[in-house]
């Protein structure tokens, strides 16, 4: 089967961030959309909403064989948990000599495909990892908050992000977090490329962002994989990442969790999905990504991304993504979004999808 140079298969179409990403990529088309899901009715009323060319496929990540896309230039993966269903979808796509984004991914399989980079690179193929907002568009963010900073005040010293992304998201979200939890939370930062780490009561505070309703926060200054590409190039810089927007239920669900359930993993992500929809359903949902960027000359350039539809900017940043890729301005080889994309461009391409930033360059 020779596969068609315009289409791409949404694994997960019919869900809630799949929904988005086929929308938005039938509008930057024209491309052949293969929505593919368990759910042959939901993918079907989908696809009838769609404008041109789309297919419909029954589908489940964790049985189907290797053949199952072999049409495709592109495989979308919106399925989770991504740490169980990033590398199924990745064994798919290198089967099929198809390109890949993949919504979430994270270290877990940038480690596994890590020595197939230059292979991937030489045949001309992308594989993109953490596609989505948090992590993903939060990357490009900050080295967009960079440009424009120093472009305005010259070099930069040191580089903060704040971000969070409070809503009603999905059980296997949650237990996407809870694999995060067991396997990669650490505290601290990058210092000149190096990472920091410090115990959890050194890495906790309060933060004043009067670009939220509610604008005291709490922060922990947390490791993020995707940001270490950023601080290892960039050697002259301190880089912390901010984690904000958790309420006191998720806070007490994560470190009960961490304490007292490592071998009971799906009743962590239940007690921490409970936690999420409550705090999302009693203040309302809301993400925010805050970058202040200070130089040498000691001016401090602020960059906002505020918006509380989480789900649509997931979506809205794997199919940008994807467009990217298939227009070849996706770098070639496994990157995290941060590094696969050009972020002037990236961000110009959301912004006229009225995703709006607001700077301050004090």
């Amino acid at each position: 089967m020779v596969a068609d140079k315009g289409k791409i298969a949404v694994l997960g179409g019919s869900g809630d961030i799949g929904r988005v990403v086929c929308a938005e990529l039938a509008r930057l088309g024209p491309y052949g959309l293969v929505v593919a899901g368990r759910s042959l009715e939901r993918a079907e009323a989908l696809a009838a909403t769609l404008p041109g060319e789309t297919e419909v496929r029954r589908f489940d990540v964790g049985t189907e064989s290797g053949d199952a896309f072999r049409d495709c230039a592109l495989i979308v993966n919106c399925t989770g948990p991504s740490w169980r269903t990033g590398p199924l979808a990745a064994a798919m796509a290198l089967h099929a000599g198809a390109h890949l984004v993949d919504v979430g991914g994270y270290s877990l399989l940038m480690g596994e495909l890590a020595g197939r980079g230059g292979e991937l690179e030489a045949a001309g193929r992308s594989f993109v990892l953490s596609a989505g907002w948090m992590p993903g568009l939060s990357e490009v963010f900050v080295r967009h908050a960079l440009e424009r900073a120093e472009g305005a005040h010259g070099p930069a010293e040191s580089v903060v992000l704040y971000c969070g992304a409070r809503d009603t998201w999905s059980l296997t979200s949650a237990e996407d977090m809870v694999w995060h939890v067991f396997s990669e939370l650490r505290f601290g930062w990058f210092e000149r490329g190096v990472w920091s780490g410090r115990p959890v009561w050194a890495a906790c505070g309060t933060v004043t962002l009067p670009v939220l309703p509610d604008a005291r926060q709490q922060v922990t200054w947390m490791y993020n994989a995707p940001s270490r590409p950023l601080a290892e190039e960039r050697r002259d810089l301190s880089l912390r990442i901010g984690l904000v927007l958790v309420g006191p239920r998720c806070r007490f669900a994560l470190a009960f969790s961490k304490l007292f359930l490592s071998r009971r993993r799906k009743t962590a992500a239940a007690m921490l999905h409970g936690a999420i929809r409550r705090d999302a359903e009693r203040r309302g949902p809301m993400g925010i990504l805050h970058a202040e960027v200070r130089s040498r000359s000691g001016r401090t350039f602020r960059l906002t991304l505020a918006e509380a539809r989480n789900h649509w900017i997931t979506g809205l940043s794997a199919a940008h993504a994807a467009h990217a890729v298939m227009q070849g301005l996706a770098r070639p080889g496994v990157h995290y979004l941060g590094e696969a994309v050009p972020a002037r461009a990236f961000m110009e391409s959301l912004a006229a999808c009225g995703v709006a930033c607001t700077e301050d360059a004090a």
